[in-house]
């Protein structure tokens, strides 16, 4: 009997201390249970992102962001390079986090694909008189202008910096064949011996300026057939590409064409040039209208500001005729994915 009562004796103070320390890690977690702990952050990034065409290396690129399926509000969202930014040509990964009120973090992934706009011709002759060679002039003493050869501004010479610019994975030549003073038929004869010593893939075309300056309206047939036969000289020789141009409008000066040539001279070029099958480009329309910028003092030879406008024309022209989108697209998966991890 005795026993027995030591025993319960012994098992009420066990229970008690059980109690006791019960109570006291209660009182020690403030007096409530331990919180379970939130989900973290979940993300779902866009699809690959393509863009096609992209001139210049880089272009800026917007995305849509990623979207949260879990996690504690709010969430900050961050993806680096960020929407907007310039993107290079090729594949960039871009890493999204969103951090949650309990600074869980969750991430995803996606890829930006710039596919480069690329020339399927790289030479390039440039053939013609002194307007392609660069002629300016400047007034002089006695109210007579200064004749130089301006290269560096020549409108070849622009051209290609601008392809250069537009196109700097591809190693492009702009060959300045333009000689002052050159009438069409003996350019016909040249442009042989041009062609095959530099086998270009595009040919230039921006001749007939001295046959107008002596002959006048009556030479703008022999103008329109020179240019035709150049462009099947050029053709015979397996020239891919040939632009041939308008020609340029004047304004008052010692130099100035016709206007009465210049207009049925271009006349005569659009329809040739449509039915030769060659590129048409439209000089005359591109500088028409601001002569006194783009035209120097002597009235037929251009400005630097006139022939940046002319290499742009012809730029326009190329990208048009010669331009593709081709490069590493990779592989696109096409789909939105899950978090990474």
């Amino acid at each position: 009997m005795l026993r027995g009562i030591v025993r319960s004796g012994r098992g009420r103070l066990a229970r008690i201390a059980l109690a006791t320390l019960a109570a006291a890690s209660v009182a020690g977690c403030g007096g409530s249970p331990a919180s379970p702990t939130p989900p973290r952050p979940q993300l779902l990034c866009p699809a690959d992102v393509a863009v096609s065409h992209v001139v210049g290396g880089t272009q800026a690129v917007i995305f849509t962001p990623p979207v949260q399926t879990a996690g504690t509000t709010p969430i900050t969202i961050a993806c680096s390079p960020a929407s907007g930014s310039m993107f290079p040509v090729g594949t960039t990964t871009v890493r999204c986090t969103g951090t949650d009120a309990f600074n869980q973090v969750g991430t995803c992934s996606f890829n930006v694909v710039l596919t480069p706009l690329t020339l399927s011709a790289l030479t390039f002759v440039a053939f013609g008189d002194s307007v392609t060679e660069g002629e300016n002039s400047l007034p002089g003493p006695g109210g007579l202008s200064v004749r130089f050869v301006d290269v560096a501004n020549a409108y070849p010479t622009k051209l290609r910096s601008k392809l250069q610019i537009d196109f700097p994975t591809q190693t492009t030549t702009v060959v300045n064949a333009g000689l002052g003073g050159e009438f069409l038929d003996s350019g016909i004869d040249r442009l042989m011996t041009v062609l095959a010593q530099h086998l270009p893939e595009a040919l230039l075309l921006l001749h007939g300026y001295n046959d107008l300056l002596n002959g006048g309206a009556t030479a703008a047939q022999d103008v329109v057939d020179g240019l035709e036969e150049m462009i099947r000289v050029a053709r015979g020789l397996g020239v891919r590409y040939v632009f041939v141009s308008t020609i340029t409008p004047g304004r008052p000066g010692p130099r100035q064409l016709a206007p009465a040539a210049v207009v049925q001279t271009n006349s005569g070029i659009r329809t040739m040039a449509l039915a030769e099958g060659a590129y048409l480009v439209d000089s005359f329309n591109a500088l028409v209208g601001r002569e006194a910028t783009l035209v120097s003092n002597d009235g037929l030879h251009l400005t630097p500001a006139g022939n940046d406008v002319l290499a742009d024309t012809f730029l326009a022209g190329i990208k048009a005729a010669a331009a593709t989108a081709t490069g590493p697209l990779g592989q696109l998966r096409g789909q939105r994915r899950d978090r990474d991890d």
